[in-house]
């Protein structure tokens, strides 16, 4: 069975942070995807130094709704069109 993975953002103050075996640095945008308990271990931890990524702001990430493979945008998109035909 997989884990469940979310992605985190480092928004601290050194320019490269690592928790074994994560890397947050310029090259993957303080960007990375953990398990959601060590997400969950990494946004509570003391002072700002991580936070969830708003799927919303990061259209190459898929969807969290379970065996949906769609992106995010495409999701978005069928949503503002549903929307509009029932207004």
């Amino acid at each position: 069975m997989s884990k469940k993975m979310i992605q985190v953002r480092y928004i601290g103050q050194s320019t490269v942070r690592i928790i074994q075996p994560y890397v947050w640095d310029p090259k993957n945008d303080y960007v990375q995807a953990v398990p959601l308990d060590k997400a969950a271990e990494l946004v509570t931890y003391p002072g700002p130094q991580f936070e969830l990524v708003d799927p919303a702001n990061m259209p190459e990430i898929v969807s969290f709704v379970e065996g949906d493979p769609r992106p995010v945008e495409e999701l978005k998109a069928k949503k503002s069109r549903r929307k509009s035909k029932g207004e």
